[in-house]
């Protein structure tokens, strides 16, 4: 992925924020790579590397009274009740 910043003038910033939903379990790593046409006095200081675990997620379960079923999720998730409607 590229994403271009276009020009930003010395000393300010920008906040790039990419959401990501990983598919397996295990070890991810995010690598940012920053470049630029000029010279950086600060020069290694333009990539940044993290490792993060990817733990799976507990399954939905549910739970049937009568008529009534219930779907229970992770807490990421909403519950959600609902009675059929007969006619």
């Amino acid at each position: 992925m590229t994403y271009n910043l276009d020009d930003l003038p010395a000393g300010s910033g920008v906040r790039v924020t990419i959401t990501v939903i990983p598919r397996v379990v295990g070890l991810v790593t995010n690598l940012a790579v920053l470049s630029s046409a000029f010279a950086d006095p600060a020069d290694g200081a333009l990539t940044s590397r993290v490792v993060s675990g990817v733990v799976a997620e507990p399954p939905l379960t549910y739970t049937l009274s009568g008529t009534k079923l219930t779907l229970n999720g992770p807490p990421s998730r909403t519950t959600t009740s609902w009675k059929p409607r007969l006619d």
